[in-house]
Formats: structure tokens, C-alpha cells, sequence
């Protein structure tokens, strides 16, 4: 499954059940930067900033919802 990010307008008609699932697979269509971060963050044991900070790996686009 694919989280889908969605501003408070849509959220609140998600929520009252008013969209369809196309309508909502529509809404999804944009681009989520993202990156490859230490497997340290596989451990509760570590909790420090560095954590989020991108690999070396090349960032990634995640163009599609499905």
C-alpha cells in the first residue's frame, strides 16, 4: 500500500466518506522527494538527528501511487 498526501480541504472530504476512490487516486499524482537514510534508524537504541541524513545512494522520485 501507498500512503497518499492529501491538504486539509480533501482530508475533510475523505473523511465525510464524499470521494470516490478514483477521486482519490487523482488527488495523489504528485511527487514525493525522498531518500535513502542509515539502517541505523532499524534500532530504537539510536535517536539522533544524523539518522534522516540522505546516504550516498542517488535520491529517488515516487511518481505513481500504484
Amino acid at each position: 500500500r501507498m500512503p497518499i498526501i492529501l491538504n486539509l480541504e480533501v482530508a475533510v472530504k475523505w473523511a465525510a466518506n464524499d470521494l470516490s476512490p478514483s477521486e482519490i487516486a487523482e488527488m495523489g499524482n504528485s511527487k514525493i522527494l525522498f531518500h535513502e537514510v542509515s539502517t541505523k534508524v532499524n534500532s530504537v537504541k539510536n535517536n539522533f538527528a544524523e539518522l534522516t541524513e540522505a546516504t550516498d545512494s542517488p535520491q529517488l522520485w515516487q511518481d505513481e501511487l500504484f
